[in-house]
């Protein structure tokens, strides 16, 4: 999914027969929509208010901030194509709040496509160019969706905590860092084609040549569930191939696979790939986080090291690492 056909805009008159086709729709599926600040219903009225009424309320928002309980002023953006047709929200607070500084939500008819993914990537930039440094995100723990979107932007785990007999988890993202992880497509094969046969990349795997046309059949086929693909991306550039596999053992996974491309070395995308694949595992109940590497990719080995993974098994040719998760 190419993130450039997607933007973010601030409501105006000029959406409201899409805001109010989509709302119809999703308060018809659910009541749990977010951002809360997406709905229309005003409890002292008893019913939705007018499109207009309700960007009065948008308007406030950025502005003062008095209707909210926070506080705290913040922008409502709306995810949307060329065609204006809007695919969620996401709401962008001018500080830090208990609840952190994004708010966002998905039409349930757009979920489990990337959508999630993308709005927050597009936020994030949004973000740099105010004084934050980091932003923090706080879903709950049973926002299995949301975790996963935070965790392909660069999210790390800061605390869990339960308010109001509800657990909470709390990340952070270092709005330094501009990568992104989602996951592999059929549309990336001539990358790990191209990644996979560039020169240093095969000496440091002491392997040679594939064709384009062995990779085509090896992803054509259907891929084992006991491991998952990922691309790492900067913006629309792909950046590396990380594969994690052991995924069926409940306790130790592996990362079987990472290959950054030349063009993004000692850019710190190795760094971030691994620390994703950590945080990722984590939230899925792994205990520990293994690798094989052979004994002279020092490159390789100073990486994991220095993502705190420590020597555990040696062989003739290859090394085992671990870290504790």
């Amino acid at each position: 999914m190419d993130i450039k056909n997607y933007k973010l805009v601030i409501p105006d008159e000029t959406y409201e027969k899409q805001y109010t086709a989509m709302m119809d729709k999703w308060e018809s599926i659910e009541d749990n929509i977010q951002p809360q600040l997406l709905r229309r219903y005003s409890k002292s009225l008893g019913e939705n208010v007018s499109y207009s009424k309700w960007l009065e309320w948008c308007e406030d928002d950025r502005t003062t901030g008095s209707m909210l309980s926070t506080g705290v002023p913040c922008t409502l953006y709306f995810l949307v194509d060329d065609s204006k047709e809007i695919y969620g929200a996401i709401v962008i607070n001018s500080s830090n709040t208990r609840r952190g500084h994004l708010h966002s939500g998905i039409a349930p008819w757009h979920r489990s496509k990337g959508l999630g993914t993308i709005m927050l990537r597009l936020a994030l930039d949004i973000c740099r160019d105010t004084e934050f440094k980091s932003v923090e995100i706080v879903p709950y723990e049973n926002n299995h969706g949301a975790i996963k979107t935070i965790l392909k932007n660069g999210g790390k785990l800061k605390e869990k905590f339960c308010e109001d007999g509800k657990t909470s988890l709390r990340f952070e993202i270092d709005l330094q860092n501009q990568y992104a992880v989602r996951p592999f497509t059929e549309k990336d094969v001539n990358f790990i084609y191209n990644l996979m046969s560039e020169e240093n990349n095969l000496s440091a795997l002491h392997t040679e040549i594939i064709s384009l046309e062995e990779w085509q059949k090896a992803f054509a086929e259907p891929q084992d569930s006991d491991e998952e693909n990922f691309i790492v991306c900067k913006i629309d550039l792909q950046c590396a191939w990380l594969k994690l596999n052991g995924l069926h053992n409940k306790d130790v996974a592996w990362i079987s696979m990472l290959v950054v491309s030349g063009k993004f070395k000692h850019q710190g995308v190795g760094e971030f790939a691994v620390e994703f694949a950590i945080q990722y595992l984590k939230q899925r109940g792994y205990k520990q986080v293994k690798l094989h590497t052979t004994k002279d990719n020092l490159v390789a080995i100073g990486l994991y090291s220095k993502c705190g993974f420590s020597i555990v098994g040696k062989s003739k040719a290859e090394i085992t690492m671990c870290k504790e998760v």
